[in-house]
């Protein structure tokens, strides 16, 4: 007899950092007026996630912030990494654990929230996966940057 490969192992096909794709859907732009009350905009966000293998994948979903850059202290020297404040995701932003089915996709809904014009990279979503019976999460790889370009009202895109 022949040996069978585990119903748990991973396909030839797919590596342990791509079990999982995922992908933002968003408006490309938003116009909003951010001089009168100082209220931010919001953009409704879908994330899918799609199981490429043939196994039951566990996943877990976190949102995270870019930086925008390394700046160094002046006195000291040292160097720190300079948050980017123009973006807060609301919805259901906490890390979320799911199980996706062999072969299926799943959508989560969250907004993100801008506090000031300009362009954003959306894809900051980080996934982590295994397949059902191993114990190893690994990253997966993202697919594409997904940028945002919000706009202050009256001075056009």
């Amino acid at each position: 007899s022949f040996l069978q490969p585990s119903p748990h192992s991973v396909s030839p096909s797919h590596s342990p950092y791509d079990l999982v794709k995922h992908y933002v859907d968003h408006p490309a732009s938003l116009v909003h007026r951010f001089s009168t009350g100082g209220a931010s905009c919001q953009a409704p966000v879908i994330i899918t996630l799609q199981n490429c293998s043939h196994c039951s994948v566990q996943a877990s979903i976190e949102l995270y912030h870019h930086h925008k850059e390394v700046q160094q202290d002046q006195k000291t020297g040292s160097k720190h990494p300079v948050p980017d404040s123009g973006v807060v995701w609301t919805g259901a932003t906490c890390q979320r654990h799911i199980t996706l089915p062999a072969n299926s996709k799943q959508t989560l809904s969250v907004f993100a929230n801008f506090t000031r014009p300009g362009v954003y990279n959306l894809q900051t979503v980080k996934v982590w996966a295994r397949q059902e019976g191993t114990t190893d999460y690994h990253l997966q790889r993202w697919q594409r940057t997904s940028v945002i370009a919000v706009v202050e009202e009256g001075l056009g895109l």
